[in-house]
């Protein structure tokens, strides 16, 4: 069985179209019928009344006239004066038979009643007037037919013989039409009544057919409208429902295969993929917890690694600045001692050009005063000694300098190194923390600092670099500086024992005394240039040392820094990540 719902919206929406158009049709059909009942009694009043009543009145008007006529021949008959009255008296009678089949048409429409009446009308008009028996021959007691035979007698024989029974037909004929053009009038009036009572009840029909088509209408309308709007909302309500995430909608309860048959599909399909979409999300938020739950894994194992990896380093760092600081201190210790005892050489260096003065100025008395000039001679020799041993050790000591700073190279090299390493670190927790996302933007500052951090260690570390270059190149000029001291004190210690030798042939060899001096002197000069040169580079390697300690100080601090910031990073990474 067909449903409503299941009939198209189209179908639904025409249905009262065609209703109207069918009730309008019944209802122009009605106004045809009751107009074609209504042109037919019209026409039964213009034919049946007006013309039967015609038709009574030319009948009464022919027979009156044809009695009138009957009388007055009859009357010229009894005075002499009528003129051929048989053939006056034949044409009556033809007249009287057309009057019979003018009442034979007549019988057509009498009333079924008054049919025996008028049936005997006619057999008496036959019988008295015409003169015609029951099978239609010729009876000859017509009034006409007793007429013409009875011409030649008397008028009142006539009378008093066979006009008695005319009389009687011609009155009862006169009051039958009269009688029955009456009847015609009051059925014509009667057709009238009715014919005007049909175009009211056409009418009252009309309107009534109008008024409860369209009330048929408005309801169908209505119903069909309340249907549809029943049907739509019991749709928009369950669209609600889906909407709001209700899955116990039953969309199959919607089901039509009418135009909003489409929209319960679409929402069909829509529970479904909303049940997918909301399985898929749940399957995701699984998914995401998990993915969560390894996230913070990850990222516990990868600041435990990363504690591992930068604390290895930063303890290395903290190492090598330590020893940098030692090393600094050291070094600081070995310019200072260079630098007193290059004062001592050059004070030992002044004493010496003194004495050699004292010496150039004795030779003059070298001859009365021999044993001051072998004491002068010998304690030359004691002062050359001793410049020789001081010389000796500060040489060890600029040797030792040398390592020192071959050595705090190759700290500095290790802190570039772990520098380099502390800034690819950094790089790398960068990439981690931009994979991480919004979860690694702490991550990202703080592996930025230590990047910062990294690049600053890196850029005092070179500047320490410089520094030990410059401190690596004052100790080689040292060095060579004090090779050429050594030699020199060697020279004047070989010059002094010569001297020493030859206190006995001073007197011969006063003038090779006097040149021996001489050039003691020059060398006593040359130690005292050399040492003021190994002065002025332990000034500057003492000021060297200070910048390295101060530089090894910075680095020790920022290492400090750099761990004390890494521990917090990786605390909060770990209390963020906690499994």
């Amino acid at each position: 069985m067909i449903k409503l719902k299941d009939i198209s919206l189209f179908v639904k929406l025409l249905l009262p179209i065609i209703s109207l158009v069918f009730l309008i049709g019944g209802i122009v059909f009605l106004s045809k019928v009751s107009s074609d009942r209504l042109i037919q009694s019209q026409r039964a009043i213009a034919q049946n009344g007006v013309q039967r009543v015609a038709d009574v009145s030319e009948l009464l008007e022919t027979f009156q006239s044809i009695d009138g006529k009957f009388y007055r021949y009859l009357i010229k008959q009894s005075t002499g004066a009528l003129e051929d009255g048989e053939d006056r008296m034949a044409e009556l009678k033809q007249e009287a038979i057309e009057i019979d089949a003018k009442l034979e048409k007549m019988l057509l429409y009498v009333a079924e009643k008054n049919k025996e009446q008028f049936a005997k009308l006619r057999k008496d008009f036959k019988k008295y007037v015409i003169g015609l028996k029951e099978d239609g021959t010729e009876s000859g007691e017509g009034i006409y037919d007793i007429a013409i035979s009875m011409m030649e007698l008397d008028v009142e024989f006539f009378l008093t013989k066979g006009v008695n029974g005319y009389t009687g037909v011609y009155n009862e004929f006169l009051a039958l039409l009269q009688q029955l053009e009456e009847k015609i009038l009051n059925d014509a009036s009667l057709l009238v009544n009715n014919s005007e009572q049909e175009a009211l009840k056409f009418q009252k029909m009309s309107m009534v057919s109008t008024i409860i088509v369209a009330s048929t209408m408005v309801l169908i309308a209505i119903w069909l409208v309340l249907v549809v709007v029943r049907s739509i909302k019991d749709i928009s309500a369950a669209t609600v429902l889906l909407a709001d995430g209700d899955m116990n909608v039953d969309v199959n309860a919607l089901s039509r295969k009418d135009e909003l048959g489409a929209i319960t599909n679409s929402l069909e399909r829509f529970k479904e993929n909303q049940m997918q979409v909301r399985r898929l999300s749940e399957e995701q938020e699984e998914l995401k917890v998990e993915q969560e739950k390894q996230r913070k894994q990850d990222m516990f194992n990868l600041a435990n690694n990363f504690d591992a990896q930068i604390g290895g380093l930063i303890g290395s760092l903290t190492t090598a600045s330590s020893k940098l600081q030692s090393t600094a201190e050291t070094m600081r210790n070995i310019a200072d001692e260079t630098s007193k005892a290059s004062n001592e050489v050059a004070l030992s260096s002044d004493a010496a050009n003194a004495n050699v003065s004292t010496v150039a100025a004795a030779m003059e008395e070298m001859s009365a005063s021999s044993n001051e000039i072998s004491s002068q001679v010998t304690t030359a020799k004691n002062k050359s000694n001793d410049t020789a041993t001081d010389a000796a050790n500060a040489n060890e000591t600029i040797g030792n300098l040398s390592h020192l700073v071959e050595n705090i190279g190759e700290v500095v090299t290790a802190i570039k190194d772990i520098a380099e390493q502390t800034n690819l670190l950094a790089l790398n927790a960068t990439i981690e923390a931009a994979r991480a996302g919004e979860a690694g933007k702490g991550f990202a500052v703080v592996a930025d600092e230590v990047k910062k951090l990294a690049s600053e260690t890196a850029n005092k570390t070179e500047e320490i670099s410089v520094r030990i270059s410059d401190i690596q190149q004052a100790t080689l000029d040292s060095v060579d500086a004090m090779g050429r001291i050594i030699h020199n004190i060697s020279d004047i210690d070989g010059s002094v024992t010569g001297v020493s030798a030859a206190v006995e042939e001073q007197n011969v060899t006063n003038k090779e005394i006097v040149r021996s001096i001489s050039e003691a002197s020059q060398g006593v000069q040359q130690v005292a240039q050399i040492i003021s040169e190994v002065n002025h580079g332990a000034k500057e390697t003492e000021n060297s040392a200070d910048s390295v300690l101060g530089a090894s100080n910075e680095v020790a601090r920022l290492s400090g820094e750099l761990q004390s910031s890494i521990s917090t990073f990786l605390e909060e990474i770990r209390n963020d990540n906690s499994v």
